[in-house]
């Protein structure tokens, strides 16, 4: 049976059970896989753990019986399998930002008379706008498809080789579906019925959300899979068709998201401080759950370091891995003494913050992804597997916490400049924005280049990864965009210069261009 038929079957299974007990081990029986492989595929092609996904589906269907206001909200937990009230509450929070009482107020606005229902003039603004986004989704739906079909008959023609292809292009595959369920499901219904401002917003907010990670995910796997592409050394125009696919896809993406913000700037005008409050009484549980992925990122970072140190000679990019994950922890405490400022209002600290966190999401979801193929290339021995499933585990972690600490810096700064066009503090937020984008994209490549340049061996190649590295640390601590430039450019023309010592220059050959266009829209 195919891998991604299998695991699309599963699916089916599981919307099928979501009101009954799901146990991990009658799924990957049903699926035909052992638990360990099971889990690890359900995650590299849907894109979350197999029981994340439960969970989540589980708290948006319940949402529905939230809102709909028909059933109590203890029913309601227990139909969905928790033991408790309270149990309930917690998760719905931490997924929706809000209490499911409060949520259920918000969505009938007849319980309460502070609410302020959005006139029709702004609906009708606000369909227009859906309108326009759903035909982009559409159009980025059918260009996917295309591509992952491009993608796989490459990866097929490199035999073995293209495994690693196979499952970007999987990754694909799962956002396109992804999407289109945000279409059909959220975007096309945006305007249905009453909505109240919170209501509103809340969705609002949901669905730019969906298109942020979208758009990272999109330039993930474009740049993966130019990686691979670079190993496979497909034909030249083939590799330059499936770049260029890649890239367009990234650009409609984008432009999907400027859509998003702007459905988010008719609809903030009518929020009231209640959202603000809402925001400051999740501090407390943001904080704890960074001190607690600290904890679990220690004990994470002990297991790759035992693993590199198992693999003796051959564990060199396997305790790359294990460096980076450990440095993350001194990054998570800075974190946590930037969102205790925080809580008292110093809100200058919230757009470092939360970057320092992404930055670690994303880095951890790479090291994750790498951290499964130096493990494969070793044959898979169970200390190595053992540290690639922790660094999973902790990745889903930092992902949880990301979301619950975005919310709440959403609430305070994005939301707050959002409301305040056209003036200086709204041209530093822009400002601050590019800073951040460059921030991600240069550490996603500096750490992929880290990694190729352990592979390959060679000290000049590692020396200059400690050169991009060191920029990425100079840029997060000046916020000097033109000084980061000018490093990189140096650091550019030695790599060339390098590459053309090798005879075949494969994934440095890529990165070198993925620097090139990187420093042109800087």
């Amino acid at each position: 049976m195919n891998k991604s038929n299998a695991i699309n079957g599963s699916i089916d299974f599981i919307e099928s059970r979501l009101t009954e007990a799901i146990d991990l081990g009658e799924l990957a029986q049903q699926a035909f896989f052992s638990k360990t492989h099971y889990q690890r595929l359900f995650r590299a092609i849907v894109g979350e753990p197999v029981m994340e996904y439960v969970k989540n589906r589980r708290l948006q269907l319940a949402c529905r019986d939230v809102q709909a206001g028909n059933i109590g909200i203890l029913d309601i937990a227990l139909k969905y399998g928790y033991g408790s009230h309270e149990g309930f509450t917690r998760a719905f929070k931490a997924y929706f930002g809000v209490t499911p009482s409060e949520y259920r107020k918000y969505s009938n606005p007849n319980e309460t008379e502070a609410d302020v229902m959005l006139s029709n003039e702004l609906l009708n603004r606000i369909e227009q706008n859906a309108e326009k986004t759903s035909a982009i989704l559409s159009n980025f739906i059918e260009e996917a498809e295309k591509l992952v079909s491009l993608t796989n008959k490459t990866a097929e023609s490199a035999g073995e080789k293209g495994a690693a292809a196979t499952i970007v292009a999987n990754g694909l595959s799962h956002l396109a579906q992804r999407m289109g369920q945000l279409r059909n499901e959220t975007v096309r219904n945006l305007t249905t019925g009453g909505r109240s401002s919170f209501e509103m917003f809340d969705r609002i907010y949901a669905l730019i959300r969906c298109i942020d990670d979208g758009v990272f995910q999109m330039h993930l796997l474009r740049f993966f899979c130019g990686i691979e592409m670079g190993r496979i050394s497909p034909p030249k125009d083939q590799f330059e068709a499936i770049d260029a696919d890649y890239a367009k896809l990234c650009s409609e993406f984008a432009d999907n998201k400027e859509h998003m913000i702007a459905l988010m700037n008719e609809a903030v005008e009518l929020l009231n401080e209640d959202i603000k409050q809402e925001a400051a009484n999740c501090m407390e549980t943001c904080i704890k759950e960074v001190n607690k992925a600290i904890e679990i990122g220690e004990s994470t970072a002990s297991s790759a370091h035992a693993a590199a140190k198992s693999l003796n000679h051959r564990g060199r990019a396997f305790f790359h891995i294990a460096k980076e994950v450990s440095a993350c922890m001194d990054v998570l405490k800075n974190v946590t003494e930037d969102f205790n400022i925080l809580q008292d209002n110093a809100l200058q600290n919230l757009s470092t913050a939360l970057s320092q966190l992404a930055n670690i999401v994303y880095s951890m979801n790479i090291h994750g992804f790498n951290a499964s193929v130096e493990a494969a290339r070793a044959g898979n021995p169970a200390e190595c597997l053992a540290a690639a499933e922790k660094i999973a585990q902790f990745t889903e972690v930092l992902q949880t916490t990301y979301r619950q600490c975005e919310t709440l810096c959403s609430e305070y700064g994005r939301l707050t400049e959002l409301t305040k066009r056209n003036g200086p503090q709204c041209k530093q937020a822009l400002t601050e924005k590019h800073i951040d984008d460059i921030l991600f994209q240069s550490r996603i490549v500096s750490s992929q280049f880290a990694l190729e340049s352990e592979r390959i061996n060679r000290e000049a190649f590692r020396a200059l990864a400690q050169t991009a590295i060191t920029a990425d640390t100079n840029l997060v601590k000046t916020r000097n965009v033109a000084e980061y430039r000018e490093a990189i450019a140096k650091f550019l023309q030695a790599l060339n210069r390098e590459i053309s010592t090798l005879e075949i220059g494969g994934s440095f050959a890529y990165l070198a261009k993925e620097y090139e266009n990187f420093l042109k829209h800087i």
